[in-house]
């Protein structure tokens, strides 16, 4: 299925189920992509629907080779930009979304793991919007490098740029607010829980 992302319509024009197969596969990767930019349940379907619904008419309208699921990114981006800008804001993100994350096993390290997951995603949320959108669609989204730049409309180096200076910017941001736990105490932890 990845190659059909990589060069699509190759052999002229695709099929209705073929292409209704493709697209279905890239549903929830870019609902869950509009649900990280735009915060909200709600907001995110519609803008997933207006997403593919465009997606759809420039099937129809043009055929196109290329990059089919960074080219659905990129509309997928293009919307929400639009519905954020006739919004007046770009950051709509509430604590009822934030504590609505999925949650782990509720044990203390998944709890743990939990609430650094919650900071070091606040913490990209505070990024400027260039370092951001990177983060959310190389490391969230699992896009490609090639793929990032693509949708992002820049040149691969300079998302690599943007990468590593996020990186850095989240790895001092972590260090500095993340508490680490005392090794000491941890092993006196699992101590008193091992079997005798």
């Amino acid at each position: 299925m990845i190659g059909a992302f990589r060069f699509w319509r190759k052999r002229g024009p695709c099929d209705r189920e073929e292409c209704e197969k493709l697209l279905a596969a890239q549903y929830k990767p870019i609902y869950a992509y509009l649900r990280r930019c735009c915060g909200n349940t709600d907001d995110a379907q519609d803008l997933t629907q207006e997403t593919f619904a465009k997606v759809w008419k420039a099937l129809l309208a043009q055929p196109r080779a290329g990059n089919l699921r960074a080219w659905i990114y990129c509309i997928a981006r293009n919307t929400w930009l639009d519905s954020a800008r006739k919004r007046g804001r770009m950051e709509t993100r509430s604590d009822a979304w934030w504590e609505n994350l999925p949650a782990p096993e509720q044990t203390k390290n998944a709890m743990a793991e939990r609430e650094i997951a919650a900071i070091l995603a606040q913490k990209v949320h505070e990024l400027d919007d260039e370092k951001r959108e990177a983060i959310i669609l190389h490391y969230y989204q699992g896009l490609t490098l090639r793929e990032t730049a693509e949708v992002l409309g820049v040149a691969a180096s300079t998302v690599k740029y943007r990468l590593r200076e996020a990186i850095q910017i989240l790895r001092e941001q972590m260090e500095k607010d993340t508490p680490r736990p005392d090794i000491r105490e941890l092993k006196k932890e699992s101590a008193c829980h091992e079997p005798e």
